[in-house]
Formats: C-alpha cells, structure tokens, sequence
C-alpha cells in the first residue's frame, strides 16, 4: 500500500506487476528484462515508479513507462520505426526544467513557459537505436501538474539534455484529458516538459523538504 524502496538495482527478469503501492528507486534502477530475446512483460494495475526506470525493447509499438512523484506522470512511448533493440531508460524528474529556448512558436501557438513541477527524460542503452528516418510518439500523462491548465494550446517540448533550449520536435496533436501528445519525433535521448501559451510571469515550485522516510503514526514531519 505503500512505498517499497529499493536497497541495490533490481532486474524483474519475467513478469514486473504494480497492484497498489509505489516502487521508489532512489538513487537505483529498476529494470524490466534481461535482453532483447526476454524483453519481460509489465502489468500496471496500479502504482507507478519514482526513480529510473529501464525497459528492454525489441520491436515497434507502445511501451508504458508508469512513472510518478507525488502522483502518477506515465509515458506512453510509441515507436513507429526501429534499427535495432536496447534498452530505455526513463525518469520523471521533480525539478523546475526552466525556460530555456521558450518563447518559441509551434503552429499557430507561442509557447512562453514550462510548468514548473518537473520534466522527462528518456535514454538509449544497450545498442538501442532508433534510427535514421524512424520516429516516435509520445503521450505525457500531466496529471498533477497545476502550474497552468491543460489544454488544447498545451505542447510538448522537448532537449537532450539540461543544458539545452526546448525545441518543438514533430508534430501536436491536442490533449485528451491530463494526456498531452505529441507525433513524429525523431531525436533521442529527450527529455520532456509541458509548455504553456499564457504570456505571464512564471509560478514558483516551492521548495520540497523533509525527510524521504517517516515511521506509522510520527507526529510533527
């Protein structure tokens, strides 16, 4: 019902089912497989993973990265071409992912902020290659985000890596609820924020404090 944390990286080398609680990784991995012969199967039922997460990938179409911090922010990875097998390693990252590159257009819409509470991140391992000409879709689950409303303006940025302007990769297509989408990129390693049209001074993420681990019935955290 809880967190269960992880002491060392751990490998679900067959079946990883998540049926009410979180797994917390901290500062290891997760990882579903073992190869691209043995790929494993993923049951999400409920929960999501806080911390890395690595999924083996041997063909095209979706793969679900059930991700989360304070509440589930899953990825929906679908590949519409691929070079060879590997592996993927995903994160929700709980950190303002800043303003860099914006404010950019992307269709008729001017983008001027990203929202504050955090940003994704996907990358190869393993000999995963997406390839030349091959892209991807992705589908972001905002669920939580509240630093601007989700909507039809709302788009997916995307850099590869921290240091780097947000550019617009591919094409929007409108959100569907908290689900954000976005088709036809080509770039990887990513990471990905939601950006927002409204032209205003930014939110600020407050601070989080506190300790990562309290007992039943501690008073005064």
């Amino acid at each position: 019902g809880g967190n269960l944390v992880l002491a060392n990286d751990v490998i679900a080398s067959n079946t990883l089912q998540l049926s009410g609680g979180n797994i917390q990784t901290g500062s290891n991995k997760l990882t579903l497989g073992t190869s691209t012969v043995s790929v494993g199967t993923l049951n999400p039922i409920s929960g999501y993973i806080i911390g890395e997460f690595e999924r083996w990938i041997n063909s095209t179409g979706t793969v679900i990265f059930p991700l989360g911090s304070s509440s589930q922010k899953t990825i929906y990875f679908t590949l519409n071409g691929l070079n060879s097998g590997g592996s993927v390693v995903s994160e929700f990252i709980e950190t303002d992912p800043g303003n860099n590159g914006l404010s950019l257009v992307d269709g008729t819409v001017t983008i001027y902020n990203t929202f504050v509470e955090g940003y994704w991140s996907l990358s190869e391992q393993n000999g995963f290659n997406l390839g030349g000409g091959n892209t991807y879709d992705i589908s972001l689950d905002g669920n939580g985000l509240t630093s601007f409303p989700i909507n039809a303006a709302t788009r997916i940025l995307s850099r590869p890596n921290s240091g780097s302007s947000w550019v617009t990769d591919g094409t929007h297509l409108d959100a569907t609820g908290s689900l954000v989408n976005r088709v036809g990129l080509s770039s990887l390693p990513a990471e990905f924020a939601l950006g927002d049209s409204t032209n205003c001074s930014r939110p600020i993420a407050s601070a989080i404090t506190g300790a990562i681990e309290v007992d039943i019935s501690q008073t005064g955290v």
